[in-house]
């Protein structure tokens, strides 16, 4: 579809991420204004599905300004919500100021407002007073954490370069985490970042049957997310912790917060939502979006 913004012709595009040439035009685009992040290895390891849709300008055969919505369901409550988050929200440094956001910004939410049970996104601080314009606020999250005692257990690293262990993972990764309060369910941004940033982070623990993604640093466990049928929240931590750990931060909410600390994110990291309920996007509880969500 053709366009005219600010007087200059631009096409709109959607749903277009299996075409080569489109989207290696919106990779390029990512890599400029991402310092060289490129998504393409998301899409060929199968990661972007249909739920991951590409809301884009061209111009001519230059893509110049974009807003990746992904649909995304979530247990709360023991119900399925879906959420839809904004994320690569980007526009070439030759366009901007333009109001290509804004026309892409108004065609999502006429597309998605109504038929979500809300929107959020992540934005960085030069443009806290772009999204209010479109009837976002920002939302506290709240991260969970405690002391935690190491123990012994069977676990290994996983390799997600093996097909066996990669296997393991997309396998296990499809199960919601049964300890968190708002839990994803089969969202593939989880394997965008433990294929991007946390690769070395995926470990499986034997004793319990299940994929756990965690990072050890100093004497602090962040546990991003756990994929399994059930079992012991603080054993699974405990095998989790290295020696010499003693503090334990989650990357979800849990649904038995008892033990934890719940502290208010820090200022900067809260999401802007445009939530249907009138106590907020989390019901007026004290939660957080998955790490692992996050685009």
């Amino acid at each position: 579809m053709n366009t005219i913004i600010n007087g200059r012709k631009y096409r709109f595009e959607t749903k277009y991420q299996h075409n080569d040439t489109m989207r290696q035009s919106f990779d390029q685009l990512a890599q400029l204004c991402f310092d060289g992040l490129s998504l393409e290895r998301w899409y060929q390891n199968g990661c972007w599905t249909e739920n991951s849709v590409p809301y884009t300008l061209f111009d001519g055969k230059r893509a110049v300004s974009n807003i990746l919505i992904h649909r995304m369901e979530f247990l709360l409550d023991e119900k399925r919500r879906c959420f839809v988050q904004l994320g690569t929200v980007m526009t070439h440094p030759n366009y901007r100021g333009q109001g290509l956001l804004r026309f892409l910004m108004e065609r999502v939410l006429h597309d998605w407002k109504d038929v979500c049970d809300g929107l959020f996104l992540y934005a960085n601080e030069t443009v806290l007073d772009f999204y209010p314009k479109f009837g976002f606020t920002q939302s506290v999250e709240w991260g969970a954490q405690k002391p935690v005692a190491p123990k012994k257990g069977n676990i290994r690293m996983l390799n997600l370069a093996y097909p066996e262990d990669r296997a393991l993972f997309l396998r296990k990764s499809q199960i919601p985490n049964p300890f968190s309060a708002l839990a994803v369910v089969g969202n593939s941004t989880i394997q965008f970042h433990c294929d991007y940033f946390l690769p070395h982070g995926v470990y499986y623990l034997e004793d319990f049957d299940a994929v756990a993604v965690a990072e050890r640093e100093g004497n602090t466990l962040t546990c991003y997310d756990i994929f399994c049928r059930g079992g012991s929240l603080d054993e699974i931590l405990a095998v989790l912790a290295a020696p010499g750990t003693n503090s334990v931060k989650l990357g979800f909410s849990p649904n038995d917060a008892s033990g934890f600390e719940m502290i208010p994110v820090s200022e900067g990291d809260e999401p802007f939502v445009i939530a249907k309920d009138k106590n907020g996007i989390f019901g007026g509880k004290k939660l957080r979006f998955p790490l692992l969500s996050h685009t």
